[in-house]
């Protein structure tokens, strides 16, 4: 059993509740963070932090900067989890918080490169990096603490699918306050501090969610097995030692979501409108507006993708978390290309079934996501194992989104042909979860 010997006692939902709407709000304004900063580095960063006479060299810049938080998520995930593992998911969960606020902070106060120079990219980066490292140790030990509140629960998975609800909760609070202060404020303020302050009000949030953490119990499991003294001493270490082979596969099972989130909806999808507008001759005005209704339409369809996450959650907990992901998978593979032919047309109406269609896809399959991985490890080293399960997953995909993505950018001959490599990189890694799930194993009857 992946949850070993436990004796503790069901915990009644009056308990589960709550620590899942505080364990789904640090993922929300985590993800929050995560999303502004698409939308930011889409529509802002190239011009304010990596100005260039080639606009292609901007704007593939700033998508990498927007990336490289996907390479220290995979580190908070093993710092971060090997901690949890041994002193505790509760107190653990409030240091992610912690290095994710002050990187959202620093986000928000760094120089234009007009002021500072070099110096303006490299803060943004270095920024980046931190808050990798705390939304990197966030998951795990957010689903970890849910799921063994419900560990006795038939519907422990949708109670689990509050953590993974956190993203398109967050890609949709960023989108909608993306829009409203684009619309709101003219560009010049917009650039200089109209986007700073949605950073700063996020940060503000988390101090909320911090709070709530700190007045909620710690893991039953978890109390259980230090009471039994079996923490392991290096969790992080242990489970990657025995069970690399698992975590490798589930990390492929997984990335699908993360892999069309990143590489073919946010950034690509706000530079790709803006350059075809560009190529369409449409006035600054109306390149504004059509690029502030495309930021408004992913926020739209991430409302689609959090409604079909709660769905995923109820139906794996009754047909099981493998099926459920297949068929998810199966209906992302579908739905690549027309979303992009939809999106080229800079039809507002189309551009907005895309975002819909697309994300309804892809969230289907995560409601189950959570419970997956924490019930495919024991939970003494838990944390560890389904974090670092999902951050790896992120990592192929930031690497493909932050870095193989510019470089399509750049390499590409015009900017029409940048969409279909863009959607087929997206298609391969989509197919290679699809091959890792249907190697793994299914855990709905797993007991805890």
């Amino acid at each position: 059993m992946a949850g070993g010997r436990e004796k503790t006692g069901p915990v009644s939902r009056k308990v589960v509740l709550p620590v899942a709407v505080a364990a789904s709000l640090g993922s929300l304004v985590d993800y929050y963070d995560f999303f502004l900063a698409g939308f930011v580095a889409g529509a802002i960063w190239p011009t304010l932090f990596f100005p260039s006479k080639v606009a292609a060299v901007a704007v593939a810049s700033s998508i990498a900067a927007y990336g490289v938080s996907y390479l220290t998520r995979p580190i908070g995930a093993f710092l971060f989890g090997n901690y949890g593992d041994r002193s505790g998911r509760k107190s653990t969960l409030i240091w992610t918080l912690l290095t994710a606020g002050v990187a959202m902070v620093g986000i928000a106060l760094v120089p234009p490169y007009a002021s500072i120079g070099l110096l303006a990219p490299t803060l943004v980066v270095l920024f980046r990096l931190l808050f990798g490292l705390g939304i990197g140790g966030e998951w795990g030990g957010a689903s970890s603490w849910v799921i063994e509140h419900a560990y006795d629960s038939k519907w422990r998975a949708f109670w689990a699918s509050w953590v993974q609800g956190g993203a398109p909760a967050g890609r949709l609070v960023a989108g909608l306050a993306f829009a409203y202060t684009s619309t709101l404020l003219p560009r010049p303020e917009l650039e200089s501090i109209g986007w700073r302050v949605l950073f700063v009000v996020g940060a503000i949030v988390l101090v909320v969610a911090i709070v709530m953490r700190y007045l909620l119990s710690e893991s039953p499991l978890f109390n259980e097995l230090r009471k039994e003294r079996g923490v392991e001493r290096f969790p992080a270490s242990k489970v990657l030692k025995d069970s690399w082979g698992k975590v490798l596969k589930l990390a492929l099972a997984v990335n699908y979501n993360v892999s069309i989130s990143t590489i073919a909806v946010l950034p690509f999808t706000i530079t790709l409108v803006e350059a075809l507008g560009r190529q369409h001759h449409l006035t600054t005005l109306e390149l504004y507006r059509l690029s502030t209704f495309t930021s408004l339409a992913i926020s739209l369809g991430a409302l689609s993708d959090l409604i079909f996450q709660a769905v995923g959650g109820v139906v794996s907990s009754v047909i099981g978390r493998k099926s459920t992901l297949l068929v998810s998978i199966a209906l992302s593979v579908v739905a690549i290309y027309p979303y992009f032919l939809m999106v080229i047309t800079l039809n507002p109406a189309l551009i907005l079934v895309a975002s819909v269609l697309l994300q309804s896809a892809f969230g289907l399959g995560y409601g189950g996501v959570p419970a997956f991985l924490t019930e495919s490890f024991q939970t003494k080293y838990r944390y560890s194992g389904s974090g670092l399960s999902y951050q790896l997953g992120s990592l192929i995909s930031g690497v493909a989104g932050g870095f193989v993505v510019p470089a399509i950018v750049l390499l590409s001959p015009t900017v029409t042909t940048r969409w279909v490599y863009v959607g087929a990189l997206a298609m391969i890694l989509t197919v290679f979860s699809l091959v890792a799930v249907l190697m793994t194993t299914e855990t709905k009857d797993v007991k805890l």
